[in-house]
């Protein structure tokens, strides 16, 4: 019957939590094509798409024996890979912007070192305001005020509407400010 899974995933997930090598591999060929599709989709660079698919599966297998298999292993799976590559995504930016002010300040003004510091604690502060996000509301926060996505390009890339993507962008404005002005109190 077309759609219908050829293998049981509880006994995979089983056997995966026992350390069972093709149990994994089994996992890898069937959601390894979907998963670095999504990847690639967001990041956009193959190599950097193969590379973050590889860290979702060495991820997986060093939690295996805490995959909860009351729950969807699938959206597991994606949490897993929205967190990597909302890492990779936030790891990049933080050092374009790294560049852009090292090229932007020329030659050292006399406070640079204290400027470093109140620039590096900010900015410490404004990513745990956004790592404080749910993880699709970081998903679009990142994609939209770090990648530059417009609305209509995070929607189809996430498989959410525009105005869902619009109503996340408000909250996570909101609850990034909230933090701010909460933590620098």
């Amino acid at each position: 019957m077309a759609g219908e899974k050829t293998y049981d995933e509880a006994i995979l997930l089983k056997d995966l939590s026992n350390g069972d090598e093709l149990a994994f591999k089994k996992i890898y060929n069937i959601y390894s094509r979907r998963l670095y599709a999504k990847i690639f989709s967001i990041v956009r660079k193959e190599e950097i798409s193969k590379e973050l698919l590889q860290d979702v599966f060495l991820k997986l297998w060093e939690k295996r024996t805490s995959i909860d298999t009351s729950k969807s292993f699938s959206s597991f799976l994606y949490t897993i890979t929205t967190n990597l590559v909302i890492d990779y995504l936030r790891k990049d930016i933080q050092e374009k912007k790294m560049m852009y002010e090292v090229k932007a300040s020329g030659m050292p003004s006399g406070n640079t070192t204290e400027e470093m510091i109140h620039f590096s604690e900010f900015n410490t502060l404004i990513q745990r305001a956004i790592d404080s996000l749910p993880p699709q509301r970081r998903m679009v926060f990142t994609l939209c005020k770090e990648e530059g996505f417009s609305y209509e390009k995070i929607g189809l890339t996430l498989g959410i509407t525009k105005s869902t993507v619009s109503d996340h962008m408000v909250k996570a404005i909101k609850t990034i400010k909230r933090f701010i002005a909460i933590s620098i109190r």
